[in-house]
């Protein structure tokens, strides 16, 4: 049990580290939320200013709270962004994830480290945990670069692979924040019908995180809702279920799309392992 224990959570501010913290609140488990600038926003928690890029950051805040677990959640997402801003994607994606790893090595800090479905190449899709990881954008190489230093240099870890992380009751965050922001404009979107994805409930995947650190769970899990969907009709879905004009979706392909990186074409995720493993279904 994780009643005694002190958590840390990194990215505190994102999508994934704001449900954490909201569910640990409604858990009654004590933690401290981390953020990059302190000054951008208000919390209704314990929060600390930390730039898990910057190593004489990361000591100074781990060691003054000592966490026992620490739920990595913080990391540079755009994709093309990463394209662009390589040094700033590597320093975030894998420096910082270095600096947390060599704390809990000291200490044999448990670290739960969210990743992404887009280790995979997309050639075959349904991915399961143990499939060999082929990344096709710098963003995928930073994130397996990243996996690769927490296996090589702790055992007590859970790294998480998953995608496509949404919120229905908050838009402001996550993939879905530029398609609310358009058809709430009534302006059109052009969204690819031959990409395909596992798409994630945040609070399914806090859930099931919970879980892991509660059980103590190690190793590799992916989490996701495990049905394999394209772009286009994830995108349609959200759209119709929130009420707005489904006609403002364009149906494309992926040649017709002007991007910078390059995406998997099927990174769909086999979740049945983490499904029996830890029963969050």
């Amino acid at each position: 049990m994780i009643l005694n224990k002190k958590i840390l959570i990194t990215g505190a501010n994102g999508l994934v580290g704001q449900a954490m913290c909201s569910l640990l609140q409604k858990k009654k488990i004590k933690f401290v939320g981390s953020v990059k600038n302190i000054s951008e926003s208000s919390f209704s928690f314990d929060v600390a200013e930390m730039n898990i890029s910057c190593k004489h950051s990361c000591k100074h805040v781990l060691n003054k709270f000592s966490p026992d677990i620490i739920i990595n959640t913080a990391a540079f997402t755009n994709v093309d962004q990463c394209e662009i801003n390589k040094e700033e994607c590597w320093m975030v994606n894998v420096v910082g994830v270095e600096n947390l790893v060599m704390y809990c090595k000291r200490k044999n800090i448990h670290l739960v480290h969210i990743s992404s479905d887009f280790v995979f190449d997309g050639l075959n899709g349904h991915y399961s945990e143990n499939d060999v990881c082929n990344p096709i954008n710098y963003y995928g190489k930073t994130k397996l670069c990243s996996e690769n230093i927490i296996k090589e240099n702790i055992s007590n870890y859970t790294i998480i692979r998953t995608s496509m992380i949404y919120d229905y009751n908050n838009f402001e965050k996550g993939f879905l924040s530029w398609i609310a922001n358009k058809v709430k404009k009534n302006q059109t979107i052009n969204i690819v019908d031959d990409q395909f994805r596992t798409s994630t409930n945040v609070h399914d995947l806090v859930k099931s995180i919970f879980v892991i650190i509660n059980r103590k769970k190690t190793g590799v899990y992916h989490i996701s809702s495990d049905v394999r969907l394209s772009i286009y009709d994830i995108v349609c879905k959200f759209v119709k279920k929130n009420g707005f004009d489904i006609s403002l979706v364009n149906k494309i392909s992926s040649k017709e799309l002007k991007i910078i990186a390059q995406r998997p074409k099927d990174s769909s995720l086999n979740c049945r392992y983490a499904m029996k493993n830890l029963k969050y279904k």
